[in-house]
């Protein structure tokens, strides 16, 4: 198990020229047709969640956002020169393998509470 001090190390946000970063060749996802929304989402919010990379530069988790920043170029209060990331090398080849269908596939495995979903769009239409 890991020492809190050395989880907060492997925690530690970086920031990366944007062209360091290299796509895993082999990820399963297919995300293009949802570039355009993650940009949106990019210059609504900023750049807020980092990418997870080994110190090679390859992406373990982000590539939609690695693409959608890659073709802003910049978003009101930052530029996509550089973007946040945070470093894996603690994992084993097959964890980060495990985490990257994990990631994408754990999205799936709750149901939405309808009623409560209506009343977040609901209050959100009216702000």
């Amino acid at each position: 198990m890991l020492s809190q001090e050395s989880t907060a190390q492997n925690l530690q946000i970086q920031v990366w020229p944007i062209d360091r970063l290299v796509f895993y060749a082999r990820n399963p996802r297919k995300n293009d047709a949802a570039v355009d929304r993650m940009c949106s989402s990019i210059r609504e919010f900023g750049f807020k969640c980092p990418i997870l990379a080994r110190s090679d530069g390859t992406v373990v988790d982000g590539h939609l956002r690695l693409k959608a920043a890659r073709k802003l170029g910049s978003w009101p209060g930052g530029d996509t020169s550089a973007i946040p990331v945070i470093l894996c090398d603690e994992w084993t080849e097959a964890q980060v393998k495990a985490y990257r269908l994990l990631v994408n596939r754990s999205v799936t495995w709750a149901a939405w509470d309808d009623e409560l979903l209506a009343l977040e769009l609901q209050e959100l239409n009216g702000l």
